[in-house]
């Protein structure tokens, strides 16, 4: 499916199940046990015209775009004490129904009932839940300004 000029690269797990007939239509299709961000962004096909996009969770339809802004050096990065993350907020939960039983699941938190049960699944049966509940306002800027602070001292 080369289209506008763009090839679709299809990276799955098991790309010989499902690979063959994306492969009939003209997608180049590879394995994810063996792909990786690196392959893909340093080729001779695709280095500097890339966009990759990212969907999670077929099911649930989480949706990302990747966008490569650069190398950082790695000796760089470990004289500076630099995390490879900066960790805020929760992870979204699994199975929840993508972005808006996400949004969903944090409403509920926010009021007083719960008539419809979302925070009990989410303490409780949810994969990546948290028996302690879900805080919807965890996420602060001021946390990630300050912990972005820390990395230039």
């Amino acid at each position: 499916m080369n289209g506008r000029g763009k090839t679709l690269l299809v990276i799955q797990d098991d790309a010989d199940l499902l690979g063959g007939g994306l492969r009939d239509l003209g997608l180049v299709v590879g394995e994810a046990e063996d792909t990786t961000l690196a392959d893909i962004y340093d080729s001779d096909e695709f280095r500097g015209k890339v966009e990759v996009s990212y969907e999670y969770d077929h099911g649930d339809g989480w949706d990302h775009e990747i966008a490569f802004l650069g190398r950082a050096d790695p000796i760089l990065r470990k004289s500076m004490m630099i995390p490879e993350d900066i960790e805020v907020g929760h992870p979204c939960a699994e199975d929840c129904g993508g972005e808006p039983g996400w949004e969903d699941l944090k409403a509920a938190f926010k009021k007083r009932n719960d008539p419809e049960g979302k925070r009990e699944w989410y303490k409780t049966i949810c994969a990546n839940g948290d028996p302690k509940g879900l805080d919807p306002f965890k996420w602060d800027i001021l946390d990630v300004n300050d912990q972005l602070c820390e990395i230039k001292q």
